[in-house]
């Protein structure tokens, strides 16, 4: 009986390690426990998503970093920024903690799709998140025919450009 390993299974092989020895090597150090005197501000002001409450009614809330803009005035409140009817992303696990390091699956410049088209897009729609389907996302609802030529779209009311805009559908047809 030979043992013998072909050229092809070594190369799929060492491939395969190759691979693992990188996602190991970049995978980073665990983030660490934030020191005695940062934790004491965030006790104070509550726990976990508490201390990103936003300002105005309270509905929303918005990072840390929002809320101090919304204080010095430099920023209007998020009840103000947001289109009357928002579209929420659903709590799969749990809510998650502003701050510590992102991990993320765009690591080079082959991913720069990736980065533009998944994690910072603003579509008319847009996946679900199981990426099974797809849903309005600044448009609120839309609507085709029967043979799928004509689509209809309904932008969701008091969309906003950053600077404070209005967006409408002119900006689409721009």
């Amino acid at each position: 009986m030979q043992n013998s390993v072909s050229r092809r299974r070594f190369l799929q092989l060492s491939a395969v390690t190759a691979t693992g020895a990188l996602v190991v090597a970049c995978g980073g150090a665990p983030a660490a426990a934030p020191a005695a005197e940062d934790a004491a501000p965030a006790a104070a002001a509550g726990s976990g998503g508490e201390a990103a409450a936003a300002a105005g009614s309270g509905q929303y809330r918005e990072a840390p970093m929002l809320t101090e803009l919304v204080n010095a005035g430099s920023l209007p409140p998020v009840d103000e920024r947001l289109p009357v009817a928002p579209r929420t992303i659903p709590v799969v696990e749990e809510i998650g903690e502003y701050g510590g390091t992102w991990f993320r699956a765009a690591v080079g410049p082959g991913d720069a799709g990736t980065i533009g088209n998944r994690l910072s897009y603003e579509n008319l729609l847009r996946w679900t998140e199981d990426g099974g389907g797809v849903i309005p996302n600044i448009a609120e609802s839309y609507e085709v025919n029967e043979d799928a030529t004509e689509f209809t779209f309904t932008l969701r009311e008091g969309m906003k450009w950053s600077d404070g805009e209005p967006f409408t559908a002119d900006d689409y047809l721009f």
